[in-house]
């Protein structure tokens, strides 16, 4: 067996080994992630991290946060183009294997967008308050299942029901988003 590597849609080869941030081009991560479906696929409709990671975005920008964090909610799941969106459950079996790799893939992107090796905690608040709306609009009930113990629910919410984007519009938005975030 060689080296454990991934081909983008660009044709790059990115060593997963050793993610080198000169080996990753943002247009590929847009590209992955507008073809990624959130909740590995179990939603009513299509729903892609590029919109997940927008409506992010999004919130950031209503709570008034500066503009570094709502770059940061914008790119908080990028790497996700070349880990792939592994849902939480299975992150937990995988657990030190998983958070090894995902954190250099992670590391990897941020340094190639210029952001720092750690998120404000308010993105990982924004991240966990816009899955239960997501959760809420795109899945059938499972009482209590999705109660997040302590938590509390970030202020101005989405107001319009999440749009499901195609692949194509997804990638459209996340890149002009990334655009006006000084990401591209």
């Amino acid at each position: 067996m060689g080296k454990p590597w991934i081909q983008t849609v660009s044709g790059k080869a990115i060593d997963l080994a050793r993610p080198d941030p000169s080996q990753i081009d943002p247009r590929d991560l847009i590209h992955g992630v507008a073809h990624l479906c959130r909740f590995t696929g179990h939603v009513d409709r299509f729903y892609s991290v590029a919109e997940h990671s927008v409506q992010a975005w999004m919130w950031a920008g209503r709570l008034g946060l500066p503009t570094e964090v709502c770059r940061q909610a914008l790119a908080h799941d990028l790497h996700e183009a070349i880990t792939g969106d592994v849902a939480s459950p299975i992150k937990r079996v995988l657990g030190d294997t998983w958070r090894r790799f995902e954190g250099s893939v992670e590391y990897a992107v941020r340094r190639r967008l210029g952001l720092p090796r750690v998120f404000a905690p308010i993105v990982r608040r924004i991240d966990t308050s816009l899955l239960l709306v997501e959760n809420a609009q795109l899945r059938r009930e499972a009482p209590g299942l999705w109660a997040v113990e302590g938590f509390e629910m970030l202020p101005k919410p989405p107001t319009q029901p999440l749009a499901c984007y195609s692949p194509d519009l997804a990638a459209f938005h996340l890149e002009a988003a990334m655009k006006a975030g000084g990401l591209l």
